[in-house]
């Protein structure tokens, strides 16, 4: 552990969301859960020594990013102050255009002086009503379509600096729409990801991860076909090949084919300052921000013990898309 360091922070700032999508559970959370990560909290995320030293990607998310007031100082404030920092990626479901527009506006030029990366995310798992359905929400697909033409335009213009995805959340639902998809992010000029469904524990207050998302065995041949088209165009894709081989494998088993960044580069923090190796399961907790500094957190006996009593009997059951050969040349792998 002496040669591990902090480079993959997950912060999502906030549990409010203005979606309420079928494969996730932050909705549901009673109201006194949603709470936007407070000054003190991003006081400390800016300032600590360690983070401060160590870290080179920044994934923002939620909830939706975008509610939190504070998002665009908290993007200033880490470009300020962390040494390494080569990339910031936000997920979002693009609903609050205003909100991108002004905090692109503040954060872009510094990025640019700083040579880092801004990658968005915008959530879009399916064409019209397809999308809508998902997020339980009419009118999203028009507002996730307005806000890529949008990113797409800012993107020309900030070339090397402002990287512009679609993510797509691959349920049993919406496995007709992946081509759809990709021929539509094609015609904007953008990106897309594909992602497995998984509700992670720590995000969803404890409801566990549910499988009744996943593909079934008779659409799998469908996923494998379609994303074996969409890598014939890797101009149009963050993920390599392999890491859709690795995903199609685990759809197909069951079982995670390869292991995962987060035990020796990453961690998740959560609004009230809850550290955790990654946020997919509750006992991975390994301390809090806000009562001590992250170096004692990352060094400490809750993560040491969490590495060698956990990992990696749990992580065979875990969907996620984190992958131990994570590179910073296509970003966080989240």
């Amino acid at each position: 552990m002496s040669n591990s360091f902090p480079r993959v922070m997950i912060f999502p700032i906030t549990m409010t969301c203005n979606s309420k999508c079928r494969s996730c559970g932050i909705w549901r959370l009673p109201e006194s859960d949603k709470e936007h990560s407070g000054a003190d909290l991003l006081a400390k995320v800016e300032s600590d020594p360690f983070l401060r030293a160590h870290v080179e990607s920044v994934n923002l998310s939620g909830g939706e990013p975008f509610t939190h007031p504070r998002i665009a100082r908290l993007m200033l404030g880490m470009l300020e102050n962390y040494e390494r920092i080569k990339e910031i990626c936000i997920n979002t479901d693009g609903h609050l255009k205003r909100e991108i527009k002004d905090a692109l506006e503040l954060t872009l030029p510094r990025c640019r002086e700083r040579g880092v990366k801004l990658r968005v995310y915008i959530s879009l798992d399916g064409i019209g009503q397809a999308h809508d359905r998902h997020r339980r929400h009419p009118g999203a697909f028009q507002l996730a379509d307005e806000a890529l033409n949008f990113l797409a335009a800012q993107a020309k213009e900030w070339p090397d600096t402002l990287r512009v995805t679609a993510s797509f959340t691959i349920t049993d639902r919406n496995v007709s729409q992946i081509l759809p998809v990709f021929h539509y992010v094609r015609s904007l000029g953008v990106r897309v990801d594909y992602n497995l469904a998984a509700r992670p524990e720590v995000f969803i207050g404890g409801a566990g991860l549910e499988r009744r998302f996943q593909v079934s065995d008779e659409q799998f041949q469908q996923v494998r076909a379609a994303i074996a088209e969409v890598c014939q165009h890797p101009e149009n894709i963050n993920f390599s090949s392999r890491f859709y081989n690795t995903m199609l494998e685990t759809l197909e088993s069951g079982r995670r084919q390869r292991g995962c960044f987060f035990p020796d580069k990453g961690f998740v923090l959560m609004p009230d300052g809850k550290a955790y190796i990654c946020g997919t399961f509750l006992d991975f907790f390994i301390g809090n921000l806000l009562t001590d500094d992250f170096q004692s957190i990352w060094e400490g006996a809750d993560r040491r013990s969490c590495r060698e009593n956990l990992i990696p009997g749990k992580c065979e059951s875990c969907f996620s898309n984190s992958y131990e050969d994570w590179d910073l040349a296509v970003g966080a792998l989240v």
